[in-house]
């Protein structure tokens, strides 16, 4: 049996956009590599006129596309983040946007990020707080979710480890500058992750009228993984007897079944539950806002009496 991932702790409702930090993350500054998952491999190495990259999975480097001073400086690309050298450094143009440099695990590709080892830029560490660990999904990142926040100046010259215990996938992992600072400076840059039991949470947000349908999940599970796993789902914390499935049905909704369901995802191989998820469902139909019903009242009033002066004049 493998080691529990020691995943405790539910994703709560009010978790609804992305960016928000919903990961449990431990950091410290030493050598030591995240006690979870695999390293990604990528090395990049700088020959004095261009970048070479090697990564036996052929994942790729994204983030910003030009150095600092550019072309002056070119061993500043992105690429610097990745050659696990403490006195090189990744530093983008001033006001480049994107702020941030990252791998592309490739189309097809999801790994549950366990952890990341930083470390930055020697006589500029201040510019790491506010910094994020950032997983996503979409080519264009608008999914992107927060795995971690650095709230701490760490130091340069040696790895900092943030240990981060989030169930799903994602193809894209990067680090990004605090957008307040524009600047992104990493010296050195590695992710780790394994294959991930949850490929694909489920909503956290579900709006359904009276009498209607609607399916919470389902909570899609990687296929290694999809044969072994069990779920539990609850309401309101009461355990819903022969709810087994990785989605749960709601038909002929009613008011009684507004609140909170919460799923728990298990499989043999772990100890703890490998994930679990929080979805409010809100049952009401839809109606025109307060404001506007009493502003159409006005509006006729004042046509109604509009229209008596008028008659008045005659």
């Amino acid at each position: 049996m493998r080691r529990g991932n020691g995943f405790i702790g539910s994703f709560g409702a009010a978790i609804v956009t992305a960016g928000l930090a919903i990961g449990l993350c431990l950091a410290w500054s030493a050598d030591a590599q995240p006690q979870r998952g695999e390293w990604l491999e990528v090395t990049t190495e700088w020959d004095g006129d261009t970048w070479h990259v090697d990564s036996p999975h052929g994942y790729e480097i994204i983030g910003f596309d030009s150095s600092w001073d550019w072309p002056n400086f070119p061993h500043w690309q992105k690429e610097a983040a990745f050659d696990g050298d403490f006195g090189n450094f990744a530093h983008p143009e001033s006001g480049d946007i994107p702020v941030w440099v990252g791998l592309d695990l490739g189309e097809g590709v999801r790994k549950e990020i366990t952890g990341v080892r930083y470390a930055p830029r020697d006589g500029f560490e201040e510019r790491g707080l506010g910094a994020t660990i950032k997983g996503a999904n979409e080519p264009d990142l608008s999914d992107a979710v927060v795995l971690y926040t650095n709230e701490e100046q760490r130091p340069s010259g040696e790895w900092t480890t943030f240990e981060i215990d989030h169930p799903e996938g994602f193809r894209f992992v990067f680090y990004e500058g605090d957008p307040a600072a524009g600047t992104t400076e990493v010296a050195a840059l590695e992710f780790y992750g394994l294959t991930p039991v949850v490929e694909v949470a489920p909503r956290r947000h579900v709006v359904v009228a009276p009498g209607g349908q609607t399916e919470l999940g389902p909570v899609l599970i990687h296929e290694d993984y999809e044969a072994d796993a069990t779920f539990e789902w609850f309401f309101e914390g009461e355990l819903l007897e022969g709810e087994t499935g990785a989605g749960l049905m709601i038909d002929d909704a009613t008011v009684e079944q507004d609140g909170t369901y919460t799923v728990v995802v298990r499989h043999p191989d772990f100890e703890d539950p490998v994930a679990e998820f929080d979805i409010v469902v809100r049952v009401f139909e839809a109606q025109a806002p307060v404001a506007g019903v009493l502003g159409l009242g006005v509006l006729a009033g004042a046509l109604a009496l509009l229209g008596g002066m008028r008659r008045t004049r005659k």
